[in-house]
């Protein structure tokens, strides 16, 4: 249990709906212990939150079903069909967030199918939580969706979708590389550089020359390093290589590219 005095399931549902505490949002401690208690009986109360009359309430039943039992989950048929059917009922923008925050945990082609039906939702927040609940999945409804929520008016929503089909990705497909490439010309800097890390997973040059001016850009962003030693093929560890030391080595992969 994460509290020091053990708390009774009637308690520790009490406290994770008392929204006087963890600034409004509830305990999420209690939220962990129901977790790891992933008894029936926690099922039966998170499923009975889904369908209250508070919004927020109806959210914390999504949010403990989402992770009921782990690390060794408990119920999750039950625990899915519960949140699908939240998902797909659900008109709250906040109620729907949670719910695909959960759908993410619970990985199975009818969660996938119902995220997929929420990214064409109106509220950005939704839809961000869409793609972030979606990134590392690799079933064509799954990439196709990615691929879509990749070309969203709203940055952040870019920026989750890029991160799930690159870095986070699992595929090397040509679907995937022109999704990740288009990115590479987004107005917005974070999705440019989820378009190169994932670019750079692929082993992609057509990334090389946005690196170099990222970098260029920003010499201290060593979040960029990694690509750089996958494009050079350096070892993760390979010393203490500064900004000036990366772009040179890949300019010099340009010209060799370019002499080729």
């Amino acid at each position: 249990m994460n509290t020091q005095q053990v708390r009774s399931i009637i308690e520790l549902f009490s406290a994770a709906t008392d929204w006087r505490l963890g600034g409004g949002d509830g305990d999420w401690a209690a939220v962990s212990d129901l977790h790891e208690i992933g008894s029936h009986e926690v099922l039966e109360w998170a499923l009975d939150l889904t369908t209250a009359a508070e919004p927020r309430v109806r959210a914390r039943g999504a949010d403990i079903l989402g992770q009921l039992g782990i690390p060794k989950r408990t119920f999750p048929e039950e625990c899915l069909a519960g949140v699908v059917h939240l998902a797909t009922h659900e008109a709250d923008p906040d109620v729907l967030q949670a719910a695909a925050a959960a759908l993410g945990h619970l990985v199975d082609a009818r969660s996938t199918a119902a995220l997929a039906r929420m990214a064409d939702n109106d509220e950005p927040e939704v839809r961000r939580a869409v793609a972030s609940a979606l990134g590392g999945r690799s079933t064509p409804e799954a990439i196709a969706t990615l691929i879509r929520l990749a070309r969203d008016p709203i940055a952040e929503v870019r920026e989750w979708a890029a991160f799930g089909l690159g870095e986070l990705g699992t595929l090397d497909t040509p679907e995937v590389r022109a999704a990740l490439h288009r990115c590479l010309d987004d107005e917005d800097a974070e999705v440019r550089y989820e378009a190169i890390r994932g670019l750079a997973r692929c082993g992609d040059l057509r990334a090389v020359q946005s690196l170099i001016d990222a970098l260029d850009d920003q010499p201290h962003n060593f979040a960029l390093f990694p690509a750089a030693k996958v494009l050079l093929k350096l070892p993760h560890e390979y010393g203490s290589l500064t900004a000036a030391d990366l772009i040179d080595g890949l300019r010099s992969l340009v010209a060799a590219r370019g002499a080729a």
